[in-house]
């Protein structure tokens, strides 16, 4: 089972893709303000991406990495509220990567109708979240929810919460996908009555659970009612330990991760920027835009010693006319870079860069003088050792 979150044992990373932005359920501890670079917790962002971006990221991370096993939809919305968008991302993926597991997160209330489509796109993974089975607990924790358009709130919320949940965790469960629910655990909310819930979802079938503790963020609902402490640290192993007991697995290594987290739970990507490259039609001058490069020249980034050339078969730019038959070629290149120079690069690829650890500079003129450069700027092991750094290492490129 190649999913990081199913399988605390295994080394395989996952990404989640941020295409679904619009919601359909109201939870009191949600703070729907998405945009954020640095909060990790649910459901938060660094931005937005359209699917075709979703699959060009995927497709870096995945090229660079080499452990990227899991595609995943958690947000920062609910994905299924989003269908269009979600449905042509696992699509996208799918068509390029036949191989990788498509994972799904949702709060289950168009999963009913969504289950058959799910299945014909590859999905195989689908985690629900569930946190209350009676009604009088449901209208604690959420406030409103929208249902084949319309809204509904107190208690005709709670019932249609409570059906479609049960409703799609059945199907999912029919329809044999790996399923996992999660439970967030609310002081003072729905801390007594995880048990009885724990007990209903063994009785229909599910066998893995991971139960959250309340993160507190200020805005929410439940921010503004004073339910703003987590739960401690012996609620959160008594509720686990009953989980055991009835025969149910727990997820522990939960990192309760953002919309947009790559790698492994627990151990985010690393890059190792060993060099630096180059985008150039002879190694002599930085004349090749991200966009058009055939050929990137590789210089180490300690020393600026020229280690060799890779050439693409393809450009960035037929990624846009969706030929993604060169999509790994085009990624591939950078892979163990810490330092991409080229003549000019679009804003997306620039931040794909950027938030994978590797610095993006802009320039024209001689790629001796370019390299030299950044070598300078990170050439700091020469305080340490005595070592000098040769201004004329790249005098043969």
């Amino acid at each position: 089972m190649k999913h990081p979150c199913f399988s605390k044992s295994h080394e395989s990373g996952r990404i989640h893709l941020p295409v679904a932005k619009e919601c359909n359920l109201g939870c009191n501890f949600c703070n729907r303000k998405y945009d954020c670079l640095n909060e990790s917790r649910p459901g938060v962002t660094s931005r937005l991406l359209t699917p075709k971006e979703a699959l060009l990221r995927f497709a870096f991370y995945r090229e660079i990495l080499g452990n990227i096993s899991v595609a995943g939809i958690a947000g920062p919305g609910e994905p299924l509220a989003n269908q269009k968008e979600t449905r042509a991302t696992f699509t996208l993926i799918k068509q390029v990567y036949p191989d990788v597991n498509l994972c799904l997160s949702t709060n289950g209330i168009n999963l009913l109708e969504s289950v058959k489509w799910l299945s014909s796109v590859g999905v195989g993974f689908v985690t629900v979240t569930i946190n209350g089975i009676s009604e009088d607990i449901v209208e604690k924790v959420y406030s409103f929810v929208v249902k084949d358009g319309k809204v509904y709130k107190g208690g005709e919320m709670a019932k249609v919460i409570i059906k479609s949940q049960m409703d799609g965790l059945k199907a999912l469960l029919t329809y044999g996908f790996n399923v996992k629910v999660n439970i967030v655990l609310i002081p003072g909310i729905n801390d007594f009555h995880i048990c009885e819930m724990l007990e209903e979802l063994k009785k229909l079938g599910v066998s893995y659970v991971n139960i959250i503790p309340l993160i507190p963020v200020k805005g929410t609902v439940f921010w503004e009612r004073g339910v703003r402490k987590p739960p401690l640290k012996r609620q959160l192993l008594k509720v686990r330990e009953r989980a055991k007991e009835i025969g149910l697995k727990i997820m522990t290594h939960c990192k309760s991760c953002r919309a947009d987290a790559v790698g492994v739970p627990g151990k985010e990507h690393e890059f190792k920027g060993r060099f630096i490259a180059v985008t150039s039609s002879d190694g002599v001058t930085v004349d090749s835009h991200f966009g058009s490069f055939k050929k990137v020249f590789l210089f180490d980034s300690l020393t600026g010693k020229f280690c060799g050339v890779r050439e693409v078969n393809g450009t960035y730019n037929q990624l846009f006319l969706n030929d993604f038959g060169v999509i790994t070629d085009v990624f591939r290149v950078f892979k163990n870079c810490g330092v991409v120079i080229t003549k000019r690069v679009g804003k997306f690829p620039e931040t794909l860069l950027k938030e994978c650890g590797i610095s993006v500079v802009q320039t024209e003129g001689s790629v001796r003088e370019a390299v030299m450069e950044e070598v300078l700027k990170r050439n700091y092991f020469s305080r340490f050792t005595g070592l000098k750094f040769s201004w004329e290492v790249c005098r043969d490129v």
